[in-house]
């Protein structure tokens, strides 16, 4: 991501919805995942930086994860 950054999306790809859980410290208040699986961060900030997990299963056989780095890039807004 590059220039003014007001809001970031995750996005993992496959069949079903997404769950997200973040690796590590910081914070992801005011997050929330999208009906399409999208993980939507508000007022994203570089402390949003860090390890997200991707987590999908549709109750049959094991489920798939996914390891997403989040580097995030642009203007401080304070």
């Amino acid at each position: 991501m590059h220039g003014d950054v007001k809001m970031c999306i995750l996005a993992c790809s496959g069949e079903t919805t997404g769950d997200y859980r973040e690796l590590g410290y910081g914070g992801t208040e005011g997050a929330g995942v999208a009906r399409n699986g999208s993980l939507v961060i508000p007022r994203v900030s570089r402390d949003h930086g860090g390890f997200y997990l991707c987590q999908a299963s549709n109750g049959i056989g094991p489920g798939l994860s996914k390891l997403i780095r989040l580097t995030v890039h642009g203007k401080i807004f304070t």
